[in-house]
């Protein structure tokens, strides 16, 4: 009886160390114990803070995780916006579908919690994901997240990306009167072309058309090439980048800026588009020269189908 009264015991003791090792590495740790008197307006301190995040996910990404969430919710404005846009840059540059998708859900989950300029940058960030990227965690949290009257052009784009069906309804509710908001100056910031660029990214032939002929026939060129070509882009069909594939064998130029000098080839635009979402494009670059731009030209007119990232 002793002894296996010693043996249990010798067990229980060990799982209550390992447990008690791993109970204190997925414990959010402060990186300094005098954090309440920093100063986080100083982009020093800041740095400091967020380098040691960083250096943290390097030796473990779930404690680190952890501790990056706490931070997620400092009083120090300044201090998310850095952590956030550190995680928004550590899940974009990671090849591991599983890291993408801690990070996205990190700064899902952020979303209808922050102030009105966090939270616009935060759905800009989350822009740069894909659908693969949206657990069902994260998913659910945009199916609960309520779109602003008037005010909900980044969650609709968003909807878009994590291809998230239940809201096919509210789309199509939404672009029913999509014509009487292309009368309006700036229907391309509306919520209704929004919600086509959404349709159209999940597959809607309409919409997609609705796009296609709305960038066709916009007549501003710097509207065209600095707003509407990248909201074609969005949609990540073939016939749309059949579209941009003229744009980027155009010749035609923004108005200079100074008199000495000649305003952006369009195709310049176009270009920063093929490279963002083709794959095995031959040049990583988001502002194209136009020497680069004969270089993209020669290996877009060679491709036969559209491959995306």
């Amino acid at each position: 009886m002793n002894f296996k009264f010693k043996i249990k015991m010798g067990i229980l003791m060990y799982v209550i160390v390992i447990l008690t090792v791993l109970f204190q590495g997925c414990m959010p740790m402060p990186i300094n114990n005098n954090e309440k008197k920093e100063n986080f307006s100083d982009y020093e301190t800041r740095k400091r803070y967020v380098d040691a995040i960083e250096n943290s996910f390097r030796n473990d990404w779930n404690i680190a995780l952890v501790d990056a969430r706490r931070y997620t919710t400092h009083k120090s404005e300044e201090l998310r916006r850095d952590v956030y846009a550190l995680l928004w840059k550590l899940g974009k540059d990671s090849t591991e579908q599983q890291k993408r998708q801690n990070i996205v859900e990190v700064l899902l989950e952020r979303v209808p919690l922050e102030n009105d300029f966090l939270r616009e940058q935060l759905l800009k960030w989350l822009q740069d994901f894909k659908e693969g990227d949206f657990n069902d965690r994260s998913k659910t949290i945009l199916q609960n997240t309520r779109w602003p009257k008037d005010d909900s052009s980044s969650l609709i784009r968003l909807t878009g990306i994590a291809q998230l069906k239940s809201r096919l309804p509210e789309l199509k509710e939404l672009v029913r009167n999509e014509n009487a908001e292309a009368s309006t100056d700036t229907w391309y910031g509306k919520d209704e072309w929004a919600g086509l660029l959404a349709l159209a990214r999940m597959g809607d032939v309409q919409s997609l058309h609705i796009v296609i002929n709305r960038v066709k026939k916009e007549s501003d060129i710097v509207v065209r090439a600095t707003i509407l070509l990248k909201d074609m882009a969005y949609t990540k069909q073939p016939a749309a980048f059949d579209t941009l594939k003229i744009y980027l064998n155009s010749e035609d130029r923004l108005p200079s800026t100074k008199e000495t000098v000649s305003g952006s080839l369009e195709a310049c635009y176009a270009a920063a588009l093929f490279s963002k979402y083709l794959e095995n494009f031959p040049i990583k670059e988001t502002d194209f020269n136009e020497n680069q731009v004969h270089q993209a030209r020669a290996w877009v007119n060679a491709q036969k189908q559209w491959q995306f990232k």
